[in-house]
Parts: structure tokens; C-alpha cells; sequence
């Protein structure tokens, strides 16, 4: 019969932690760049959860700062390694500081063209942040899916960093075979 042999559970960083400027509304449309991104999300096999970290500021020194103090995958390692399940609670994670607003939201990929179009979309709120400096987002699973975080700038007037960084949960098993002798009466 095949059996269990270890079960464990592994963090993996999806997107590394990377810094993205983002103009303003009218910076954009007078000056040129762009005042909202998007980027993808490939969550791997067996994906039991996945998370992103994110901080906002218009001095790019600040968000220099912001992402020396980004630690999402060696956090989820420790949370991990001490419990050894998913149980943790999203107030063991620490927050990174943020000093100015961004929008972040959850799209799939037809969408994310609509997002950077300027035009009608759909954003899946569960995974969205509206008006937020910095934060941590906890997803579900959808193994082998792929997401696109839209970062949109809201304010007509000053550019801004944003740094992200994101981890998924991977679920691995080790999988063997035994043999088992059954008594036929």
C-alpha cells in the first residue's frame, strides 16, 4: 500500500522583494509613466496559502528603509518551523512601515489589462487594499494559478515607491510503498 512518509510544510518566495515607482494621476497623462502597475503571481504546485507584503512612500529613502525590514519569508519560516502547521494568526506577522497610500488589488489576467487600461474591471476583494501605507494579505491556496497584483497610485499629485514582496506555502509529501499482508478468510 502507498503511505505517508513526511509531511511538511515550506515557504517560497514568489516575487522577491522589489521596489516599483508609480507616478501620480496627472503626472502620468501630462508627463508621461504610469500611475498603476500590474504584475503577475504564479503560485506553485501545492500551494496551501500564499501571502504578500507590501509598503508605500513618496521619499524613496523611506521605502529604502521599508524594505530593510522586510522579513516575510524568514517569518513564515520560523511561524513554521515552530509549530509545524499553518495555524498561526496573521498579528504573529510584523507590518512593515508605510508613509503614504496605495491601492493594491487582487486581478485575474483579464482584468489586469482593464486595470491598466483605465478602463471597467473587477477586483476580487478578499485580496485588495484601498487607501493603505503598508500591510501583510493572507490568500488561500489556488495552486498552480496565476494572479496579478494591480498597484494603483491615488493621489493626483506626487509619485510614489512601493516595495512588495511575496511568499507562497508549499505543501510537500513524500510518498513510499510498503507491503501489507492481508488475511483472506
Amino acid at each position: 500500500e502507498r503511505y505517508l512518509v513526511k509531511k511538511e510544510y515550506k515557504p517560497v518566495a514568489i516575487v522577491p522583494i522589489t521596489e516599483y515607482y508609480i507616478n501620480s494621476g496627472s503626472n502620468a497623462t501630462f508627463g508621461g509613466g504610469k500611475s498603476r502597475i500590474t504584475f503577475p503571481v504564479t503560485l506553485p504546485p501545492n500551494t496551501q496559502e500564499w501571502y504578500y507584503e507590501f509598503s508605500a512612500a513618496r521619499d524613496r529613502n523611506a521605502v529604502e528603509q521599508a524594505k530593510s525590514s522586510f522579513n516575510l519569508l524568514s517569518q513564515l519560516t520560523t511561524l513554521i518551523d515552530q509549530t509545524g502547521a499553518l495555524g498561526f494568526g496573521m498579528d504573529m506577522l510584523t507590518k512593515p512601515p508605510g508613509g503614504d497610500v496605495c491601492d493594491v488589488y487582487l486581478l485575474d489576467y483579464d482584468n489586469s489589462r482593464l486595470f491598466e487600461a483605465k478602463t471597467a474591471y473587477y477586483h476580487y476583494p478578499m485580496g485588495s487594499r484601498e487607501n493603505i501605507k503598508s500591510g501583510i494579505v493572507k490568500m488561500a491556496g489556488n495552486a498552480g494559478q496565476t494572479w496579478y497584483l494591480g498597484i494603483k497610485n491615488p493621489d493626483s499629485m506626487h509619485g510614489i515607491h512601493v516595495a512588495i514582496e511575496v511568499v507562497a506555502i508549499r505543501l510537500d509529501e513524500e510518498w513510499s510503498t510498503r507491503n501489507v499482508q492481508k488475511m483472506n478468510v
